[in-house]
């Protein structure tokens, strides 16, 4: 009996063992579900730490722009200021320009008009000249009388 038991026995483990191995199946099913669950759900995790990532670059891309269209806007109106700025000192330069050249023409005419005085007179000394000399020979010769 014992020897049948003994055969009995070793069928009982080794259904204990099938048992054991559907257990275990049962286990690495549900280990490999969990798994498998756990992998999907490190996958979605990742998925939107990725979205989120993208979306942040996107916005600190946008926000790069507007800075750069800040930048260049700004560089652009102190330019506009720099060349109006420009202007005025070339509007000033010519006005200044026009005035040199007006007292240029004028300092001109008067400097001829002066040469021609300065001949006339030359003339008329020594008509005067001549005729101061004159009486005072006249007057010379009266007092000799």
């Amino acid at each position: 009996a014992e020897g049948e038991g003994g055969a009995e026995g070793g069928a009982e483990a080794g259904a204990r063992l099938k048992e054991g191995d559907g257990a275990d199946d049962a286990v690495r099913a549900a280990t490999a579900t969990a798994t498998g669950s756990l992998n999907e759900a490190a996958m979605r995790l990742l998925s939107a730490v990725q979205q989120h990532g993208q979306m942040l670059v996107e916005l600190e891309s946008r926000r790069m722009q507007q800075l750069m269209c800040s930048a260049v806007d700004t560089q652009l109106k102190r330019l506009e200021l720099k060349m109006s700025h420009l202007d005025e000192l070339a509007s000033a330069m010519r006005k200044e320009r026009d005035e040199l050249e007006r007292a240029r023409h004028q300092t001109f005419a008067e400097r001829l008009a002066l040469d021609r005085r300065r001949a006339q007179p030359s003339q008329g000394a020594a008509n005067v000249a001549a005729v101061s000399y004159a009486p005072a020979a006249a007057q010379g010769a009266e007092h000799v009388r």
